[in-house]
């Protein structure tokens, strides 16, 4: 007790108390040290380890859904892919399927859902084959029938380009792609978030009915139906079929607007005019033929007018002489609601047939004006119409042909003539008569002045 209690108290000698204190202090340091260390190597180390997993653990999280395979994407990324992904729907193979009825034979391919061939089994071309309502080598060029028009030119490409896949309901086709009106084919084609979906029914007259419905990723866009490249007899973009004195094929853009019709000859159509009205129906046409669009909803019909021109010799003769542009017309058709209903007419412009196809009505029926109105006589309608109203009769009762008709109507217009022809030759015949002494009057007074009063005598 007293050594602790005063702690300066030293005793001589080698052995004393001071050099226990001393490892006693020096093995307490060692034991602290010890301690110290203890903590450091079984806390503090597993501490630092785990900092940065929950990071590794987050960005693979966050990776996973580009680079992870599928099955093995973490559930948390599973909605992202989702939304992303889209369906593929189209064909593998470009197909061809020919529909046929009284009238027509149409060669459908599954590249773009168009038409390769619209040909008219009752008209022929000026080789003797049936025509081809589809003009070849315009076609090359501003695209084929039934193709469809959007305002993106990239996404117009995609959806003409596409190989959609083929279904029918009806008549099915035989194994060399014939099927037989009445029958509908679809056609359905889907990718990266554009789906498009083109249906057309046919019956047995010239009328086809199309629909026509594109969106995306769910959103409808408007896709109009197109009739890009004029008409099959537009013989002078064959060269090797051109006579050196051949003419020109005329055509022209013609409408129907609340019961008004109307036409405009190529020279006066711009184009790619976008029109939005009531149209009942809009055609291009030329003198023989058309084809015609009659929307199921006139009021939200979208037309857009499609000029364009084919440089090509102005005689036919001479190939490498100067050239000058031939006009090529056409149309795109579509409902402004994006999803596109209506009638396609493509065929003569026969009056019994335009007679029977009418336009849309108020009601929703097809009880609109005709087509007749497509046929143009000219400011002379009032007589040729009736004249040829005639010639119709006639060929249509027994007349052989056209020619014939024309003949038989001559003979009978200068029979029916006849009475006032001869009081004219009567009369004519009194003035050969009297001529003689007309004459002699004349040179007895011909020295006279014009204010001679014996001019009056004459």
């Amino acid at each position: 007790m007293p050594e602790i209690q005063n702690p300066n108290l030293q005793t001589p000698g080698t052995g004393g108390g001071s050099g226990g204190d001393m490892r006693s202090t020096m093995a307490f340091m060692l034991l602290a040290m010890a301690v110290i260390l203890g903590y450091q190597f079984f806390f503090a180390k597993p501490k630092t380890d785990q900092q940065p997993q929950p990071a590794q653990t987050q960005q693979q999280t966050a990776v996973s859904p580009v680079s992870a395979a599928p099955g093995q994407t973490p559930a948390a990324a599973a909605p992202t892919q989702a939304h992303v992904a889209t369906p593929q729907i189209s064909a593998s193979l470009e197909t061809y399927t020919t529909i046929e009825n009284e009238f027509y034979k149409i060669v459908f391919t599954n590249r773009g859902a168009q038409v390769k061939s619209w040909t008219l089994k009752k008209y022929f071309d000026s080789t003797g084959k049936p025509l081809d309502l589809v003009q070849a080598e315009a076609a090359a060029h501003f695209g084929l029938p039934l193709s469809l028009f959007t305002y993106e030119p990239a996404l117009t490409t995609e959806l003409n380009d596409a190989l959609y896949q083929v279904n029918y309901s009806g008549a099915q086709p035989t194994a060399t792609g014939l099927v037989l009106a009445p029958t509908a084919i679809t056609f359905h084609y889907a990718a990266n978030g554009v789906d498009a979906i083109k249906t057309f029914r046919f019956d047995s007259s010239y009328v086809v009915n199309v629909e026509t419905q594109v969106t995306r990723n769910g959103a409808p866009l408007r896709a109009l139906v197109e009739w890009p490249a004029g008409l099959g007899d537009m013989e002078e973009f064959k060269q090797s079929g051109m006579m050196p004195s051949q003419a020109r094929t005329p055509s022209f853009f013609a409408w129907s607007i609340n019961g008004k019709s109307d036409s405009q000859t190529a020279a006066k159509v711009s184009g790619n005019n976008t029109i939005d009205e009531s149209y009942q129906y809009a055609a291009v046409m030329d003198l023989y033929f058309a084809a015609a669009f009659l929307p199921e909803a006139p009021d939200r019909t979208t037309v857009v007018t499609l000029h364009n021109a084919i440089d090509l010799p102005s005689n036919p003769g001479d190939p490498n002489g100067k050239k000058t542009n031939a006009d090529v017309l056409g149309l795109a058709v579509g409902d402004t609601s994006g999803d596109t209903r209506l009638r396609l007419f493509a065929g003569p412009k026969a009056t019994d047939v335009l007679q029977s196809i009418h336009a849309t009505g108020p009601d929703g029926k097809p009880d609109g004006p005709s087509l007749d109105p497509l046929i143009q006589f000219g400011w002379m309608s009032f007589i040729a119409k009736p004249l040829y109203l005639i010639l119709r009769f006639m060929v249509s009762h027994g007349v052989p042909n056209w020619g014939w008709a024309i003949i038989i109507s001559t003979v009978i217009l200068n029979l029916t003539l006849l009475p006032t022809r001869i009081v004219a030759m009567k009369s004519s015949l009194k003035m050969m008569r009297i001529q003689p002494k007309l004459d002699a009057l004349k040179s007895r007074y011909a020295n006279l002045k014009v204010n001679d009063p014996r001019k009056m005598e004459m």
